[in-house]
């Protein structure tokens, strides 16, 4: 057998892995005379060191292939949490936070020059805005430079469907 073959070989989908595991401890642990009568007891015997070395790979393989779905479970459930939290985020939003996100759904727009003051700061902290870009543009005398502010695709899209959450009438017609 080639080293690619060897290579091939361990890169088995997990459901092949599975059948592989199976048929290898059943053959390994089945008794004698079942061996016997389906006439591959002297093929086992010949072959048990190798039998049992792919049983183990296989069933090292399952247990890094469900380690790996485990993982994927895990972050699914995560973001899912992540995302229950932000939206409560929304339904709980200040008036003054309402004010700001409402001039991005009624202009239609994803970004916004804004001051960065404890509004901004909040509903950044929040996860619903961020700040595109490190350049501000300077305001007036005395007053600090406006940076632009982008909304986040996941509260954009969740304002869009609840415009309620905003307390607005212009955004709900």
């Amino acid at each position: 057998m080639a080293f690619s073959e060897v290579i091939k070989w361990l890169k088995l989908k997990p459901r092949q892995v599975f059948v592989e595991a199976l048929t290898t401890v059943g053959v390994l642990f089945l008794p004698g005379q079942l061996l016997t009568h389906l006439g591959i007891a002297g093929l086992v015997e010949q072959f048990r060191p190798w039998i049992g070395l792919v049983c183990l790979v296989a069933i090292a393989q399952l247990a890094l292939a469900s380690t790996a779905v485990i993982r994927i479970v895990r972050e699914f459930t995560a973001n899912r949490r992540s995302l229950r939290k932000r939206i409560r985020a929304l339904q709980d939003l200040t008036p003054q936070e309402q004010e700001v996100l409402t001039e991005y759904v009624r202009n239609n727009t994803k970004s916004r020059f804004l001051p960065a003051d404890g509004v901004i700061g909040g509903l950044q902290v929040k996860g619903i805005l961020y700040q595109s870009s490190p350049f501000g543009r300077a305001g007036l005398a005395f007053v600090a430079p406006n940076f632009s502010y982008n909304i986040a695709d996941w509260a954009w899209n969740h304002l869009k469907r609840h415009p309620e959450l905003l307390n607005y009438s212009e955004v709900l017609e």
